[in-house]
C-alpha cells in the first residue's frame, strides 16, 4: 500500500540524500546505489523488478528519469553519472576537470544538433 498523508492524500515522497523524491525515482536511486563503482546498465535496470508492472521502456526512459532525479539532486553533492554502459552514483563537487570527456562531450553535442537539423529537412555537416 502506498503511503498518503492523512490530511491531504497526496502520496508521501521518500528522502535519498536529503531530497524528497517520488517513489519510483528514490527506487531507481536505491538499483543504482548498492551498485557502487561498478554501476548497473540500463538493461539490468529495465529487467529488474522497477518496470515489472510497466509498459516495455526504452534506454531513453531510464535516461530521461536519471535525469530528473539529478535536477532533483542539484543542492547535494551527489548525481548519477553514465559511462555510456553503466549508471554509478559519484560526488559532484571536488571532482577533477576531464577535459577530453568535456570535448567529447562538445562533439557530442555538435552531432546530435545536426542529426536533429538533418531529421527536420534541414541540410548536414559539410567541411569548410
Amino acid at each position: 500500500m502506498t503511503p498518503c498523508c492523512p490530511f491531504c492524500h497526496q502520496t508521501i515522497g521518500t528522502l535519498r540524500f536529503g531530497v524528497r523524491l517520488p517513489r519510483f525515482k528514490a527506487a531507481i536511486v536505491d538499483r543504482i546505489k548498492p551498485a557502487g563503482d561498478l554501476g548497473i546498465s540500463t538493461t539490468e535496470l529495465i529487467n529488474s523488478d522497477l518496470y515489472r508492472d510497466r509498459r516495455a521502456v526504452r534506454p531513453a526512459t531510464i535516461k530521461a528519469h536519471v535525469e530528473q532525479i539529478n535536477d532533483l539532486l542539484l543542492a547535494t553533492d551527489w548525481r548519477i553519472a553514465s559511462d555510456h554502459r553503466r549508471w554509478t552514483l559519484v560526488r559532484r563537487r571536488g571532482q577533477p576537470y576531464d577535459a577530453a570527456g568535456d570535448f567529447a562531450k562538445s562533439l557530442e553535442e555538435g552531432y546530435r544538433a545536426i542529426r536533429e537539423r538533418v531529421a527536420a529537412g534541414g541540410k548536414g555537416w559539410t567541411p569548410k
